[in-house]
């Protein structure tokens, strides 16, 4: 059985795009969420592009997470690894080290 994925590396770009690595592996692939933030709800705040550019890894590389401004933990929008890597095997491909 595969073991979970593991982010090593997030980059925001622009219109609700993110560039990830993952597993120490020199590929990276882009990863548009635009669409999940065009759903509003939670996902609202992250329509601001500084908001989004402020994204970090967390839990040891199984989460991307934006922090609430209100510094309340279960406000925060957080997305798995899991659920990215699945979005990112139908995304750009960018075959070398070389980050966009």
């Amino acid at each position: 059985m595969m073991g979970l994925h593991t982010i090593t590396m997030v980059k925001p770009l622009d219109e609700g795009r993110v560039q990830l690595g993952f597993d120490g592996d020199t590929t990276f692939w882009i990863v548009d969420l635009s669409p999940m933030l065009a759903m509003g709800g939670v996902f609202e705040p992250l329509r601001d592009p500084f908001r989004f550019a402020a994204v970090e890894i967390a839990d040891e590389g199984h989460t991307l997470v934006w922090h609430a401004p209100s510094g309340i933990e279960d406000d925060d929008v957080d997305l798995s690894a899991e659920a990215l890597y699945l979005s990112a095997t139908g995304s750009t491909f960018i075959p070398s080290a070389t980050a966009e």
